[in-house]
């Protein structure tokens, strides 16, 4: 049996570097869809970045932006890939606009560490990007629940966990980009408050709703019409 100890322990096991690695084991694409995936799931890749539909996709055209660094966060990334960040995060939006919603939200649960998660079950960053009805809007959930600001860029998450802080990081579809403090945030907050105004809030827990279909139905589109 595997003891986590460390950040270290964790990148050796990490789903998403042995994605990024196109490592067969430890991938959770592999598991799920077998060899014959043949890593389609990365469906845009920038120097510092890839693409690709989460496992747990409960609608198609869900995406995430994942970096190549292993880090907790996006907060933890160097500052000087926000513009690069930035740059593809508006990329895969108007894609997702194109072809699956003209409303996307995205949000990130911001882990400070490996322990100190906010809300993430994963140790290493993703950024959701969620094709939505134009009805979902998750600021008064996070209104309800902590004491978000607004914020104007990816910047402000840097200054968030300096301190080892985590954070809760969501952007609507009217652009407006919010943070707060996530040290109590439940475990895949922002999943279980989408789902329940979709009224699907039985999907919440990824792990046991895979989206096995949503995926494939995403990949193929992808290959249909590239980013």
């Amino acid at each position: 049996m595997n003891t986590i100890e460390s950040e270290d322990d964790l990148r050796k096991i990490c789903t998403f570097c042995a994605e990024i690695k196109k490592q067969e084991q430890y991938n959770l694409y592999c598991e799920m869809f077998g060899k014959q995936i043949n890593y389609r799931y990365i469906l845009k890749e920038t120097e510092h970045f890839l693409v690709i539909p989460p496992a747990g996709s409960f609608v198609p055209g869900y995406l995430e932006i994942i970096p190549k660094e292993h880090v907790p966060s996006f907060g933890k990334l160097s500052s000087k890939l926000d513009e690069e960040l930035t740059c593809l995060r508006i990329l895969v939006e108007d894609w997702i606009k194109k072809y699956y919603s003209k409303y996307v939200i995205y949000f990130e649960h911001g882990s400070a560490n490996f322990k100190n998660r906010g809300g993430s079950t994963s140790d290493h960053a993703h950024l959701h990007i969620v094709p939505v009805p134009k009805y979902v809007d998750l600021a008064p959930s996070l209104f309800r629940d902590f004491n978000p600001i607004k914020i104007i860029d990816f910047s402000a998450i840097h200054e968030q966990v300096k301190n080892g802080n985590p954070y809760l990081l969501y952007t609507h579809h009217d652009n407006i980009m919010y943070i707060c403090d996530a040290s109590n945030a439940k475990s895949q907050y922002f999943r279980r408050e989408t789902l329940i105004q979709l009224g699907l809030e039985e999907l919440w827990d990824w792990k046991t709703n895979l989206g096995r279909e949503n995926i494939m139905k995403t990949i193929e589109m992808s290959e249909k019409y590239a980013f």
